[in-house]
């Protein structure tokens, strides 16, 4: 996995990389998937693979999506505190935006434990 520095939370480039990572997962991407739907039509990530995870279903329409952008586009509906649905090494980098208040408790170890093995 990717270890990037944030400089913009929200903006269609949220960590600078060397070189675009070729599988990202936006971890609880919403279900506008904002993130997504920018970043994958920004220059330089034409290539870039983006699976968005979220508990509810996306309202995006792919079909509405240039089609350059809807064939490297997916989306999953997951829980993401009963761990994520992926192997291990699937993805080059993990992309979590505000997932704070999805995380009960005191302790969001076993989530980032997960997160990290994508």
């Amino acid at each position: 996995m990717m270890r990037a520095e944030w400089h913009d939370a929200h903006g269609p480039t949220v960590a600078r990389f060397d070189s675009k990572p070729p599988r990202v997962l936006d971890v609880a991407c919403g279900i506008h998937a904002h993130w997504i739907v920018s970043t994958a039509q920004q220059p330089g990530w034409e290539h870039t693979r983006i699976v968005g995870l979220d508990l509810a279903p996306s309202l995006v329409p792919l079909a509405m999506l240039p089609e350059t952008v809807r064939s490297r586009v997916a989306f999953v509906e997951g829980n993401l505190l009963a761990g994520l649905p992926f192997f291990d090494g699937e993805f080059d980098f993990v992309r979590v935006g505000c997932v704070n208040s999805a995380i009960p408790g005191a302790s969001p170890r076993p989530f980032r434990r997960s997160c990290a093995r994508s």
